[in-house]
């Protein structure tokens, strides 16, 4: 009898719900276990713990939609001022190092002049593309679930080329022989990133920057040397994906655009298009990284559009410097593009992705205008591209990639420039151009079956003769940073 002594206080609930001793021992450990699954992680004291049992075996006793909403509501109550708010993988001090393609052109105006007649020309544009690395430092502020501030700053290790002109000039009354180089140097950037969390191991976001560089000019052609700071801001999108328990890693793209200044007396209009690819070590994250049955199935057919950020620049070399070389001419420019790829699963979280894109549109490459109205333009139309991209999915929404690609465009020449100032210009003329390029992206689902891509690529045309001028050849090469949304089918 005293063995029955324990249900006593549950009588009452007995005589309501009609069960058996057993029954309700089995109802006990449905409870309790529900309760432990109630506060977990969450570390309840046991008062807590067996009131929260009580009710559980109260409700599974007499079920009733009235003590289903007072549980479900004590559920939210508890979960509000007991549980902890979930702390960003993204929250707190990273310090990464970036390899940067760096692509800065520079439309430049001025007086020109022959004899006693003078032009106001325009040259839309100079510039080189480079290489360059730079370190980053940035604190994620978190300020909901899933909305995060990165503020931070990158300085650039190394300096980069803006022009390189070395031959000979022949004025009609003097000859000049030497080089000119244009330098970009101490270059730095002070940056405030919006983001928003894809998943727990992926942030994707949005990048306004302040940047400053010197600008440097040097000669060995007995000209007064220049140097000028030049400030500007930035605006881009990046896409940074957890990789190891504390290690980043992050694509992400930007249009710079400077100040209008001088050097060597001429008005000075610069802008740079940068990709970026890096890696970055968060000291404060705890979070790990999440690849279970959650994970998405990249694999299957994507059709996508991207918008471009693309550079391209063209070294020319012609007899008009006794064999020297201009490098280089280019400009930036907004363009877009159609893709179509297919992802094929080759082992565990390994991909293989194949496919093409094709440039909606033409882009204007190169301007040389002067005051009397004529000018001489440089185009790129007709740009497509197949590509073969190894790809790793690096959580359960985030695939990382590197891509292998063949480029064909073709480059058209018009100009309408006499023999006055400027000079003559080389005849019009269309070439094609081919080439490959070699680049880094990330890819992540936003949505079921809709991915974004950031994407940064290096394409490298080669040397091309120009056919009308047999001793005269271009060397031609584009940077491309986009960002881009498809559908998998």
């Amino acid at each position: 009898m005293k063995k029955l002594l324990f249900l006593l206080p549950l009588l009452p609930s007995l005589l309501l719900a009609d069960v058996s001793a057993e029954k309700l021992a089995e109802i006990r450990q449905q409870a309790l276990e529900q309760a432990v699954e109630f506060h977990k992680g969450k570390n309840p004291s046991t008062s807590q713990l067996l009131q929260t049992a009580r009710e559980f075996e109260d409700y599974l006793l007499n079920p009733n939609p009235a003590k289903a909403t007072t549980l479900s509501k004590k559920a939210k109550t508890f979960k509000k001022s007991v549980a902890p708010a979930r702390v960003s993988n993204f929250n707190g001090l990273s310090v990464g190092i970036n390899l940067q393609n760096k692509s800065t052109t520079a439309k430049v105006s001025g007086d020109v002049r022959s004899g006693n007649t003078s032009y106001r020309a325009t040259f839309d544009g100079i510039g080189q593309s480079d290489l360059i690395s730079d370190i980053s430092l940035d604190y994620g502020f978190q300020f909901s679930d899933k909305l995060i501030l990165l503020v931070g700053a990158n300085y650039g290790l190394n300096d980069s080329d803006i022009l390189d002109i070395n031959g000979t000039w022949d004025s009609g009354e003097t000859t000049t022989s030497g080089e000119i180089k244009v330098e970009a140097k101490n270059h730095f950037s002070l940056y405030f990133s919006p983001g928003y969390e894809l998943s727990e191991n992926v942030l994707g976001y949005m990048k306004l920057a302040y940047h400053q560089s010197k600008f440097q000019t040097s000669n060995t052609i007995s000209v007064a040397n220049g140097e000028d700071t030049v400030h500007g801001y930035g605006v881009g999108f990046g896409i940074r994906s957890q990789v190891a328990d504390n290690l980043f890693a992050e694509v992400g793209i930007q249009r710079v655009m400077y100040s209008t200044d001088s050097i060597t007396s001429r008005e000075l209009g610069t802008g740079s298009t940068i990709g970026t690819v890096g890696l970055a070590y968060n000291f404060d994250n705890k979070g790990k990284v999440l690849f279970d049955n959650k994970a998405v199935d990249f694999k299957g057919l994507n059709i996508g559009f991207t918008g471009e950020l693309k550079s391209t620049l063209s070294e020319v070399i012609t007899p008009r410097l006794d064999g020297g070389s201009f490098d280089s001419a280019g400009r930036q420019n907004i363009v877009s593009s159609v893709t179509l790829d297919y992802s094929f699963p080759i082992a565990h979280r390994t991909y293989i992705l194949a496919g093409g894109a094709y440039s909606l549109g033409e882009n204007e490459t190169l301007k040389l205008s002067e005051s009397k109205g004529n000018s001489a333009k440089m185009t790129e139309k007709d740009h497509y591209s197949f590509f073969i991209s190894p790809a790793y999915q690096l959580s359960n929404n985030s695939l990382g990639f590197m891509k292998f690609a063949y480029h064909s465009a073709k480059l058209n020449l018009t100009s309408s420039l006499s023999n006055d100032a400027l000079g003559n210009a080389l005849p019009s003329y269309s070439e094609d151009i081919k080439g490959f390029g070699i680049g880094f992206g990330l890819r992540s689902e936003i949505y079921k079956n809709i991915y974004t891509d950031i994407e940064i690529q290096k394409v490298m045309y080669g040397s091309e003769s120009i056919s009308q001028y047999a001793d005269s050849a271009i060397d031609v090469d584009s940077t491309i940073a986009n960002v881009g949304i498809s559908y998998k089918f």
